[in-house]
């Protein structure tokens, strides 16, 4: 009722559900001038699953079909979250940098913001002319314009896209640039209900289809203890111990154990995406014809497994850097004269912090990591091409990203009742 009553939640709500429908229009306005017969004919298989490019299939997560549709938000948010994860990595690496967005206050966020849009417009014009490059073969007429023209339109819909997402996080419900990738792998799980035939014909017998659905079940069954397992370190205050005044009353510093949330896998997928892009890309030129068989072999699937497994464990331990700094955290505790019993304040409670801190980013970011490429594994060994479609990074983003929303909506409901009990 709480959730009802409130007009500012009802409006973020349909602020964002608006915003939504805008985005998911985009992904079926097809760009003009592609022989789309030609393009499903060469890249889909008799299932309908996209069989060329690996790399095609991953990123076409994050688009919710958008490039595998050829739609005019084929490279979605892609450019702006690999802008996002370049300028915090200077950020962490550039004193400067890094004291600008510390000290500066609002102007320094802002300053960070506006360098991030920046780079953002520069990687949705490289990678449109990459993509555009790649079309080359499903042009009905390749010249000059015709590049000009998709590259402008490509670069252009990928700042729309990156503009939107800053206004759902602004003035919509949670972060704008998960809730987009969010929608989008929601669209693509109800696009394989459409299949569902065509899916248990290739299951073959009713062992695979077992052995799929008890998969899927450790899968979620993993994902939400990750999500939700945590490490809860006893705090208590000099008040307290002088005062001996609720001394049983011990309140808690919780560190979940996987702190970063579903940000490494989507840093992880748009990260390696433009490498192995650009080798799928010139595969299939006459200079490096030879490097096709490579590309797609056993050889080169387990490298970039190996590699999507040790960028998942970076980007856990830098996003967790960029989001909680023990060395703060110990000096607002010894500020607030809170110490954590058994430890002594200052230096020592730096140190336990960072050692707690740094166990649980690699339980977790390894766990994450296992549990994001444990379908690719299961796919290779078992053919079975349906886990495309229902990969664990999906899973992850889906429930991680609905955990944060069913959270912020309470936050929302809490604060909506105190007002109420107030006025």
């Amino acid at each position: 009722m709480v959730l009802v009553a409130n007009h500012s939640l009802r409006d973020k709500i349909l602020f964002t559900l608006k915003l939504i429908a805008i985005q998911r229009i985009g992904v079926f306005i097809p760009i003009p001038g592609i022989n789309y017969n030609l393009f499903a004919f060469n890249n889909y298989n008799i299932n309908g699953y996209a069989s060329v490019d690996k790399i095609s299939n991953f990123i076409d997560v994050f688009t919710g079909g958008s490039l595998s549709s050829l739609g005019i938000f084929s490279l979605g948010i892609v450019p702006y979250i690999n802008a996002t994860i370049i300028i915090q990595i200077l950020v962490k690496s550039i004193p400067k940098l890094d004291k600008i967005q510390k000290e500066d206050g609002e102007i320094g966020k802002k300053y960070i913001k506006q360098l991030t849009r920046y780079l953002s417009l520069f990687l949705s014009i490289l990678q449109s002319i990459i993509f555009t490059l790649w079309l080359k073969p499903y042009f009905n007429e390749w010249n000059f314009l015709y590049v000009i023209h998709t590259v402008t339109i490509l670069s252009t819909s990928s700042i729309f896209i990156m503009w939107l997402s800053e206004q759902m996080t602004s003035y919509g419900i949670g972060n704008g640039s998960s809730i987009i990738v969010f929608i989008n792998i929601i669209s693509g799980i109800l696009n394989l209900f459409f299949k569902l035939p065509l899916v248990i014909n290739e299951l073959k017998n009713i062992t695979n289809i077992i052995i799929c659905f008890v998969l899927l079940f450790f899968i979620i069954l993993g994902v939400m203890l990750l999500q939700e397992g945590m490490r809860k370190i006893p705090i208590i205050s000099v008040k307290q111990l002088s005062q001996l005044e609720n001394i049983d009353k011990i309140h808690y510093l919780p560190f979940k154990l996987n702190q970063s949330g579903v940000m490494p896998i989507i840093f992880a997928s748009s990260f390696s995406g433009l490498p192995i892009y650009l080798m799928n890309l010139l595969s299939k030129s006459s200079l490096f014809a030879s490097r096709y068989v490579f590309i797609n072999s056993e050889i080169f699937n387990f490298i970039t497994i190996s590699f999507n497994f040790l960028l998942i464990l970076f980007f856990g331990y830098f996003y967790i850097s960029m989001i909680l700094n023990p060395d703060e955290l110990s000096n607002n505790l010894r500020k607030m004269s809170v110490m954590v019993p058994g430890v002594k304040p200052g230096s020592y409670t730096k140190i336990f912090l960072k050692e707690t801190l740094f166990r649980l980013t690699i339980i977790g970011s390894t766990f994450l990591a296992f549990i994001a490429i444990l379908p690719i594994v299961v796919q290779s060994l078992t053919g079975f091409l349906i886990l495309k479609s229902f990969a664990t990074t999906s899973i992850l983003i889906v429930i991680g990203v609905a955990i944060d929303i069913i959270r912020q909506l309470k936050n929302y409901s809490i604060i909506s009742l105190y007002e109420a009990m107030l006025s």
